[in-house]
């Protein structure tokens, strides 16, 4: 029979641990969602597909696209472009997408787990 008489746990190591892998796991599904919206983007010189970048806010990290001619090509859904491509390109990624970011995410955070 075994007899356990004492666990010692410190939460600061699991803590940062789990941190660590959070950052991670938000830092790929960013990466996967940037790559899809490109996949998406209205293209005519590349441009707006190339303005992708990955930031980060207050609330954690942003994907957007800062081309000049990005905002007004999200606001007319209407235009119509070319196959697999649409005016919410942002938007319809996340959409579609959301599943894989979800077990990405899940992934990270088992393999951090400590």
């Amino acid at each position: 029979m075994i007899e356990i008489k004492r666990v010692d746990w410190h939460p600061e190591a699991a803590i940062a641990a789990v941190d660590q892998a959070a950052q991670r796991a938000e830092g790929a599904a960013a990466e996967s969602l940037l790559n899809r919206a490109r996949e998406r983007a209205p293209y005519r010189t590349g441009a707006l597909a190339a303005s992708g970048s990955i930031g980060e806010g207050e609330d954690g990290t942003l994907v957007g696209f800062s081309a000049r001619h990005a905002l007004p090509v999200h606001a007319h859904p209407e235009w119509h472009y070319a196959a697999g491509r649409s005016a919410h390109w942002l938007e319809e990624a996340l959409e579609q997408e959301a599943s894989e970011y979800e077990a990405t995410v899940a992934g990270e955070l088992e393999r951090g787990w400590p």
